[in-house]
Formats: C-alpha cells, sequence, structure tokens
C-alpha cells in the first residue's frame, strides 16, 4: 500500500471507492424518499468523514471528494465535517474542497485532528443547528482505519447515541483483527464483532470480504429496512449469508472449526437427552426406574464419574 500523508492508496482502493459511492447514492435516496413523505422534516443531510485524508491521492477522488460528487448529482441540502490527524493532509483537504465551489466549501468544516478529540467540537457545533436535541439529524458517519483496527471505538459509540438516526459505514480489515489477536494474545485484543457491536445501532449490514486483507465494509443504522444491496454484496447479519460473512471475517479458520466442533456437541447431546438416552454410554434407561441424571448421564455412568472425582 503506497501511503500519502495519512492515508493510502492501493490496488483495492477503486473497488473500495466504488463500493463507497454506491453506499452514499443509496443513503441519499432513502433520504430524499423520508423528506418526500414527512415534508415537515429539517432537510439537512449530515455526513461526518471520521478518517477524511487529503481528498484526492495520487489522482484518485477520496471519500470527502466522492461524497460531495454525489450529494451534489442528488441535489441534497448537506453539512459536512471531516476529520484528518495530517496537517499536510487537512490542508490539501481544504484546498481540494475550495475548488469543488463555494456550495461545497460553505458547507464544509474541516478539523486538523483525530476524531477522538475533534468529536466535542463536532456536537457542540451541531446542538446549535436545527434541534437542540439532535433528534431528527439524518446523516452517515464514515470511519476508514486504512488497515488497522478501529481505534477509540468508545467515540464512535457517542457519536451513535447522540445522533440515533445517522448512520455509521467502516471500510474494516478484517485480517487485522485476527493478527492482532494471534500476535498479542495475553492482552485481551478484540474481536472484529465486539467492535461492531459497541458502535450501537439495532442492525448491521456486513458486505463479502475480499483480498488477503479480507477488506469488507459493515454499516450499522437503527432503521430496521435499511435496503440489503445485495448487488454490491452487502447483507444483514441476521440473514444467513450475512451469519457467514460475519463468522468468516470474526474467527480465524481454527476458530470456526472449534465453533463447528462444539456446535455439533452441543447437537448431539440435545438429540441423546431428547431421546432420553446417557450421553456418555448410550443407554436409554426406563424412564420410570432410572431417570437419567443431571448432565445427561444414567445411573451408573454418574456413579463412575463421581468415583473417578
Amino acid at each position: 500500500m503506497v501511503r500519502g500523508g495519512s492515508e493510502g492508496v492501493s490496488d483495492q482502493t477503486p473497488r473500495k471507492q466504488e463500493d463507497l459511492r454506491y453506499v452514499f447514492q443509496t443513503q441519499m435516496r432513502v433520504q430524499s424518499a423520508i423528506w418526500k413523505k414527512k415534508a415537515w422534516m429539517p432537510k439537512t443531510f449530515f455526513y461526518f468523514d471520521l478518517t477524511a485524508g487529503s481528498g484526492i491521492v495520487r489522482g484518485e477522488a477520496g471519500s470527502p471528494v466522492i461524497f460531495w460528487q454525489e450529494a451534489l448529482a442528488a441535489g441534497l441540502p448537506c453539512r459536512a465535517w471531516f476529520c484528518e490527524r495530517d496537517e499536510r493532509s487537512a490542508a490539501n483537504l481544504g484546498e481540494c474542497l475550495r475548488a469543488m465551489g463555494p456550495d461545497v466549501w460553505c458547507r464544509s468544516r474541516v478539523i486538523c485532528s483525530d476524531y477522538a478529540s475533534a468529536i466535542g467540537r463536532i456536537v457542540s457545533d451541531l446542538r446549535a443547528i436545527q434541534d437542540p436535541k439532535n433528534e431528527w439529524k439524518y446523516g452517515l458517519a464514515y470511519v476508514d482505519p486504512n488497515g488497522t483496527v478501529i481505534e477509540s471505538i468508545e467515540t464512535i459509540s457517542m457519536l451513535s447515541r447522540e445522533l440515533p438516526k445517522v448512520d455509521v459505514l467502516a471500510n474494516i480489515a478484517a485480517a487485522t483483527y485476527k493478527r492482532c489477536r494471534r500476535a498479542f494474545r495475553d492482552e485481551g485484543r478484540p474481536y472484529l464483532a465486539d467492535h461492531l457491536g459497541q458502535i450501537g445501532k439495532k442492525h448491521l449490514l456486513v458486505r463479502e470480504p475480499y483480498h488477503r486483507f479480507q477488506w469488507m465494509f459493515a454499516l450499522a443504522t437503527n432503521w430496521a429496512d435499511y435496503p440489503e444491496m445485495k448487488s454490491r454484496g452487502f447483507f444483514r447479519v441476521t440473514s444467513p449469508e450475512g451469519m457467514a460473512i460475519l463468522d468468516r471475517a470474526n474467527l480465524t479458520a481454527d476458530e470456526r472449526s472449534d465453533k463447528w466442533i462444539e456446535a455439533q456437541a452441543q447437537a448431539d447431546y440435545d438429540l441423546f437427552i431428547a431421546e432420553g438416552m446417557c450421553y456418555h454410554c448410550g443407554f436409554k434407561p426406563a424412564e420410570d426406574d432410572f431417570p437419567l441424571r443431571p448432565g445427561g448421564l444414567c445411573n451408573g455412568c454418574d456413579y463412575m464419574m463421581h468415583r473417578e472425582d
């Protein structure tokens, strides 16, 4: 991966940007439909790019540029905040947004800081706009940790609670989570599913991972009917496809094997108990005379087990 400032560019970047553009388009279509049905709502779409980069890196449009391209094309009134901790990249992003015209620059704020430090300023800005309680602010927050684990997940969780109608999109290298757990076994490194759960939304969509880094998108939302975007490989985690995607992204091959063995053992145990058979020897005692003991054992096996103890 080639880096420019704080962001990176690789052979996988074009696919990521295509999927990102599709999510933006979907989000904006949904928002327009909501406003059409509920004309009384304040009509501003809020966007938060928590790891913004410089806008354009080595000729490739980054997430800030893609967002504004799609917002202008959709005619969607927006306000956007861009967090970028690298000073040079933040300055380049400011120039990039100015070049897109006053409609973009006047509705954008670039904060030269990591998003954990900037979140207080963002929340302060938001409470001064429209409804102070943030109950009717719709939008999207995007985080791309650039191949590392999601930093300051507590900050994203706080933003999620503060803005219940703002969805959260993350671009993640799932393999990084597994490699960190393997390399730092004694430090209790998190599973990917732990971080996704901590975002604090009720529903989750995941996109099929690809490449050896297992790049994937995860979209967290409180809206149960969010479009699934199957054409781009997105599925709800409650669907069979989504469960399989999250399982593969969350666990190593050995962990998945252990999980399967445990599930098979539990299924065997449940079957034996349902049939009234001893889980240890398979004997089926007469229920009235010799009921199974706790743990699914017949009297003989239960006696032998306790004698060995």
